[in-house]
């Protein structure tokens, strides 16, 4: 059965190269070319071999300081919560002081107990203490005469 030409069929033949006088041209030029086109495409992947090594060692430098900063920034975070927790446990400590020196009978009392003892007076020293500021009150008139 002989093979039926399509509409249009030399025009697809000659955009995929499968048409005769590409063939032809390929087969009889093909060897002065094959050194031409080894060199351009060396050319062409060492370039973009060369770009591509570039854009890498900037996407695995700025990995590099991400991570750095990620780091960075994780550490100022656990400083400052440990920070927080320091204080919190202070301002804690510092309430307990204060509300066991209020409601603590004993350290109240101990307190109330030295302070009485300071400044109390019985009798007997009430007297002696009146007899002296009497001496001394009839002294300093008997001078002024």
């Amino acid at each position: 059965m002989p093979e039926v030409a399509t509409p249009n069929q030399a025009e697809r033949e000659f955009e995929t190269g499968t048409d005769e006088s590409f063939k032809n041209t390929s087969a009889t030029a093909g060897a002065a070319h094959s050194e031409n086109q080894r060199v351009t495409f060396a050319n062409i992947k060492r370039t973009y071999d060369v770009y591509q090594d570039l854009d890498i060692q900037a996407a695995r430098q700025a990995l590099v300081e991400q991570t750095r900063v990620n780091q960075i920034a994780s550490q100022a975070l656990q400083n400052a919560v440990e920070t927080a927790n320091l204080v919190s446990k202070q301002a804690v400590r510092h309430s307990d002081i204060a509300i066991d020196g209020q409601w603590n009978p004993i350290q109240a009392g101990a307190g109330d107990s030295l302070t009485a003892r300071a400044v109390s007076i019985d009798d007997v020293s009430l007297k002696a203490i009146g007899a002296v500021v009497a001496a001394a009150v009839a002294d300093a008139l008997a001078n002024r005469k």
